[in-house]
């Protein structure tokens, strides 16, 4: 008995990391399909309005509470009714508004990433909780910003910023060798760090690399740090091992390793930059 309970142990053992690792890539596929339809989405809004949609939109210098580019793909991806509830007339924050914002959407998620729980943009932790995104739009090949309502990426390089309506033929780099979006994840210790769907969206460049800290005017983002108090420099990140997906600009998706070349990263983030990235 006590060696049939030794063979079975031993099998449980050699099993249960293959066992995680299908899951892992049941995961991954998942996570991939998702930033699928988001390019896919994005082609259907520019086929509509023949621009991408803003990174943020904003109208005067002040309002820094504009609508995001998820938002307004979300007719494209099966949530018309959501979207048809929205007021664009104010600020994402007014209440009718972040009560939409609560809504959980799969489509944004990526099952990888345990990290679900509601962002806190009240500042009380009592509040509603807008819900997350695990995707955003990429805006510079410099440091994206988060943190305050005076930092804007006002004219990126990329395809998403403020008040952005990139065309289709503004992407002279061409389409396939463009970044549009790539996963984020949260760096911080408190639910403050980490985008929502509802929010703005005008913060992620690419300057660090992938999987790489977030970054300070100092250094490293401390671990008490919330995002939405002070300049945190944000960029691609993820739970899959070795790197992250990419939705490029014309909707495929592509998984980017961790340690490639930050020449290429920074190459392929710029729609109109002129360099020649060959094979990536």
């Amino acid at each position: 008995l006590l060696v049939v309970i030794a063979i079975i142990a031993i099998l449980i053992a050699l099993l249960l990391p293959a066992v995680q690792q299908a899951r892992e890539a049941a995961r991954r596929s998942t996570c991939k399909n998702n930033m699928k339809q988001l390019g896919l989405a994005l082609h259907n809004y520019h086929d509509v309005h023949s621009a991408f949609p803003a990174g943020r939109m904003r109208t005067t210098a002040s309002d820094y509470l504009g609508h995001s580019t998820q938002t307004m793909l979300l007719p494209y991806i099966d949530q018309a009714p959501l979207y048809n509830q929205m007021n664009f007339t104010v600020g994402f924050n007014s209440a009718p508004n972040f009560a939409l914002g609560q809504t959980i959407l799969t489509a944004f998620l990526c099952p990888s990433n345990p990290t679900t729980e509601g962002v806190d943009y009240t500042g009380a932790s009592a509040g509603p909780d807008a819900a997350r995104t695990h995707y955003e739009g990429i805006s510079d090949s410099g440091s994206g910003r988060r943190g305050t309502s005076s930092i804007v990426v006002s004219n990126g390089n990329g395809l998403f910023f403020w008040n952005s309506k990139v065309k289709l033929r503004d992407i002279t780099d061409g389409a396939s060798n463009t970044l549009a979006f790539c996963e984020v994840v949260s760096k911080g210790a408190g639910k403050n760090d980490a985008p929502a769907w509802i929010a703005y969206g005008d913060g992620i460049g690419t300057i660090n690399g992938i999987n790489a800290p977030w970054q300070t005017n100092g250094g490293i983002l401390p671990l008490t740090h919330n995002m939405y108090n002070g300049d945190a420099f944000s960029g691609p990140a993820s739970f899959h091992v070795g790197g992250c997906h990419f939705t490029l600009g014309d909707g495929s998706v592509r998984f980017l390793s961790e340690n490639m070349s930050q020449t290429i990263l920074t190459s392929l983030t710029t729609r109109a930059g002129g360099e020649i990235v060959g094979e990536f």
